[in-house]
């Protein structure tokens, strides 16, 4: 055989450096085209999965109205009906990292079925932002809602359906077509003691995102009874501040110190300035009976308030009773009692002006004429 011959017989060891570029190059295309799309298809295996957990989620609450004479649960009544069912409350997209990814519209928290008056766009469950900003898996506004599935959030409705929303942002975007808050001035909790802080304390840091007025001290904290604590909400027109009042209605300056110590007012915590904040004591204002807030807003959103008060004794201060009235309209919640037994309480409720520029106000009138009389702090949104 020549050695031409012998040349054309011999077999190639391998691929030239080019043609394995080529390969991986190739290769390299088609993962960036199928991987998206395995994606894709994985994130609506997801969305199919939380869509089943929320149909079970708005299924079970529905059962429950119906049980309970068509009234809504609260929000710390919702989760305990899947005590036994842990996994319908973990979103797939999220994982089992969060044992709860979805929340419970509170707005409907005590509220009769009757007094929704759209079933097919009120809100009871959504995607919620976890891990929970209140800790209660409640929802508050658009903005605990998680846009989390593709630019689409999932949710159920009072009329029992569950879909998914896409939006563009934000799930604000919804709010034109789907009610979070089915019906203004309403309690989302109503006025009571908070039971936990019996043992432990009233945590309410997670709200007045929007502002707050505290007056109490704690001592070298960010608050004095001389200088409350105060951010007004950009939504107020003026500044957030009380009117003090006697017992014949008439004013009273401001302010003039600390009241009493009491272990019941370190129960609070509240957020100053984002950091925490516990109080020591009540403030203290001579021969004070009434705290009148008046709230003059300039939109007609929905806006969530929190009022948090505490006396020293039962005996002592047998109770409160305040309104919530909107000033051009009349319209306003019903007049609530409140009679304290040393704990501290606290109520949250929604408001909406009528219309932009109306004055909402907020009055506490206390029992009798005394120099501390335990509110402690108003916190809005």
């Amino acid at each position: 055989m020549s050695h031409l011959q012998r040349r054309g017989t011999r077999r190639r060891a391998g691929f030239t450096l080019i043609e394995l570029l080529v390969v991986i190059a190739i290769i390299a295309i088609l993962a960036a085209i199928l991987f998206p799309v395995f994606a894709k298809a994985r994130e609506k295996a997801f969305q199919t999965s939380c869509l089943n957990n929320q149909r079970q989620l708005v299924t079970a609450i529905l059962m429950y109205v119906q049980d309970h004479e068509e009234t809504f649960p609260l929000v710390k009544d919702v989760w305990p009906l899947f005590s036994q069912e842990g996994k319908v409350l973990v979103c797939p997209t999220k994982g089992e990292k969060y044992p709860n990814g979805y929340g419970y519209a509170v707005g409907l928290s005590a509220r009769a079925l009757g007094d929704v008056t759209s079933p097919v766009a009120t809100i009871v469950t959504a995607d919620l932002k976890v891990p929970s900003p209140t800790n209660d898996n409640g929802l508050y506004g658009w903005a605990d809602v998680d846009v989390r599935h593709d630019k689409n959030f999932l949710f159920s409705a009072v009329d029992g359906h569950v879909q998914s929303f896409i939006t563009k942002t934000t799930a604000t975007e919804a709010s034109k077509s789907f009610i979070l808050f089915p019906v203004p001035w309403t309690f989302v909790v109503p006025p009571g003691p908070d039971e936990l802080a019996v043992a432990a304390t009233t945590d309410l840091s997670m709200f007045g995102t929007a502002g707050y007025y505290i007056p109490a001290s704690g001592g070298g904290s960010p608050s004095s009874a001389a200088a409350p604590a105060v951010v007004t909400p950009a939504f107020l027109d003026g500044t957030l501040a009380p009117q003090l009042l006697n017992a014949t209605g008439g004013a009273i300056a401001a302010w003039t110190g600390n009241g009493d110590t009491y272990p019941e007012y370190s129960k609070f915590k509240f957020k100053i300035n984002n950091t925490a904040y516990t109080p020591g004591s009540t403030a203290k204002a001579n021969g004070l009976k009434s705290i009148v807030f008046p709230l003059k807003l300039q939109d007609t959103e929905t806006h969530l308030v929190t009022l948090a008060f505490a006396f020293h004794s039962a005996a002592a201060y047998p109770g409160m009773t305040f309104t919530v009235t909107e000033q051009e309209t009349g319209k306003s919640l019903a007049s609530q009692q409140v009679y304290y037994d040393g704990r501290p309480y606290y109520t949250r409720f929604a408001v909406q002006a009528a219309s932009a520029g109306n004055t909402i106000t907020v009055r506490c009138d206390f029992h009798a004429a005394n120099d501390n009389v335990g509110m402690m702090g108003l916190l809005l949104d």
